[in-house]
């Protein structure tokens, strides 16, 4: 039985520092170890460009599609205008105008967007939470500073959710 192979077309903004990578996947049961080589595939770099080859094809279009992005096309218009250049100049001929390509790019920037929708919301969240932290610390070390008594400090100390070691640190700022 012949042994799989497996790699990784690498087109990311970052250097490739080894051409091997090693991916862990385990199940309850069996733990497998892939060795995956990768390969950069910018278009820039690849050293077989013909017309026929899908990575080159790919790469290709891929270049194309960052190239739009950076002078300010929409992620559609940047795909549509890939697309336009991979087949004026013979790449990816016969797939690129298949719904299937169409479709997947499609899928990949709707869940891009969903993604990034995520990303704000948790952003966001967590801004709020960090915002109200600060403004009952900013409570207590009013309060402090003001003389507050030490029961009514403990009691808002406690009803704030802060700990006793930070509480400490407040009240050294404030006298200090």
């Amino acid at each position: 039985m012949p042994v799989p192979k497996f790699f990784v077309a690498y087109n990311g903004k970052a250097d490739i520092r080894n051409q091997h990578s090693e991916f862990y996947v385990t199940s309850n049961t069996v733990k497998i170890d892939i060795r995956a080589k990768i390969v950069d595939i910018h278009y820039d770099r690849l050293q077989e460009r013909d017309k026929n080859n899908a990575l080159a094809g790919y790469a290709f279009f891929y270049k194309a599609y960052d190239m739009n992005c950076q002078r300010g096309f929409s992620k559609t218009e940047a795909f549509d205008t890939a697309r336009s250049e991979c087949m004026r100049n013979g790449y990816l001929l016969g797939y690129i105008d298949r719904e299937e390509f169409i479709g997947m790019y499609k899928f990949i920037f709707d869940y891009d967007m969903q993604l990034r929708a995520e990303g704000r919301e948790e952003g966001i969240e967590k801004g709020i939470e960090k915002g109200e932290e600060k403004g009952r610390e900013e409570m207590l070390l009013v309060s402090i500073k003001n003389n507050f008594p030490p029961d009514m400090l403990e009691v808002m100390r406690s009803e704030a959710g802060i700990s006793e070691e930070r509480f400490e640190e407040l009240a050294k700022e404030a006298r200090g």
